[in-house]
């Protein structure tokens, strides 16, 4: 995960906020700063999925996949919506788990 945040890294190089968070986590965790001090650089790979849900429709969603561990350790899997009306949906399906009128 350190390699792939050093390659998404070179994008924002001049970003206080992404300066500010390696700060962070470089003060936060001995094992991240060690990490980091290596200078690895990975490629975060990320592909679009498809779930249609039966009370809002398709959803899109962007995802991105990196092992936490050595693979086939623990892996982390993140889904971001791929589109405004998958961003919409979401929305609408929260509300409808709120209202209680989903099963």
């Amino acid at each position: 995960m350190v390699a792939q945040f050093r390659g998404q890294m070179a994008e924002h190089v001049a970003g206080p906020a992404w300066k500010n968070l390696l700060r962070r986590l470089r003060l936060a965790s001995p094992e991240f700063a060690a990490l980091w001090d290596q200078h690895e650089v990975t490629a975060i790979t990320s592909r679009t999925k498809r779930i249609r849900n039966p009370w809002v429709g398709l959803l899109r969603f962007d995802t991105v996949s990196t092992w936490l561990n050595p693979s086939p350790g623990s892996r982390l899997l993140v889904y971001t919506p791929a589109d405004a009306e998958t961003g919409r949906r979401l929305a609408t399906l929260e509300q409808m788990i709120n209202d209680g009128q989903c099963d």
